[in-house]
């Protein structure tokens, strides 16, 4: 299923509160003003939400109905309540597109079996702020981790794929590992135990 929406800015006197009129504007010609988005999906849950919801009336594609039967569009003030409201964090959406940002520099960076020199990260944060929607300028500040985009990372970057933890995909897994800083050795030698001859040789004789 692909779901297209439009990103709006005010220019002047063009009205584009009609979403059914600008669609049927839309395919290859830009439209001033306005920022077109598709997304693809295949989950059937989320396939029939989206459904459900361009049922609704009203031009807003996330609606509800409320306890009046009338629509209500969900903003996005109610997605960031509702994510801090299930993780008991202060946590909003712009987290995830940071993390889906970053997680998809660094697997396109991570591609490469060379050296990864400042033209690669540069190409990888352009096709990221196409996904996103924004410009490669935001997107590098914005949306990608700086450990990322620094060069020394991936001088000591160990590229090899390993099963991912529960939860979390490959390039995930992979994103994690390549951020963390490496542990250092213990400076602490550790304990010989000594054996039960050696304890009673080392023993002061008995009067």
């Amino acid at each position: 299923m692909t779901v297209v929406f439009i990103q709006e800015f005010p220019i002047g006197d063009r009205s584009t509160e009609n979403y059914e009129f600008m669609k049927d504007k839309i395919g290859d010609e830009k439209i001033e003003g306005l920022i077109v988005h598709k997304a693809g999906f295949d989950d059937p849950h989320l396939a029939s939400i989206i459904r459900h919801c361009r049922e609704l009336p009203g031009q807003a594609l996330f609606e509800y109905l409320d306890g009046d039967g009338k629509p209500q569009a969900v903003a996005s003030q109610d997605v960031n309540d509702y994510l801090k409201e299930i993780s008991g964090a202060e946590i909003s959406a712009k987290d995830f597109r940071t993390w889906a940002g970053t997680v998809f520099v660094a697997a396109q960076l991570a591609k490469r079996d060379g050296p990864v020199g400042p033209s690669h990260m540069v190409a990888a944060v352009r096709e990221a702020s196409r996904r996103l929607g924004n410009t490669p300028a935001i997107c590098r500040k914005s949306y990608v981790h700086p450990r990322v985009l620094d060069p020394r990372t991936w001088e000591a970057a160990d590229r090899t794929a390993l099963r991912p933890p529960r939860g979390l995909r490959a390039d995930e897994a992979a994103f994690l590992t390549l951020i963390r800083p490496p542990r250092r050795a213990s400076r602490t030698p550790p304990l010989r135990r000594s054996s039960p001859a050696t304890s009673r040789s080392a023993s002061p004789a008995s009067p």
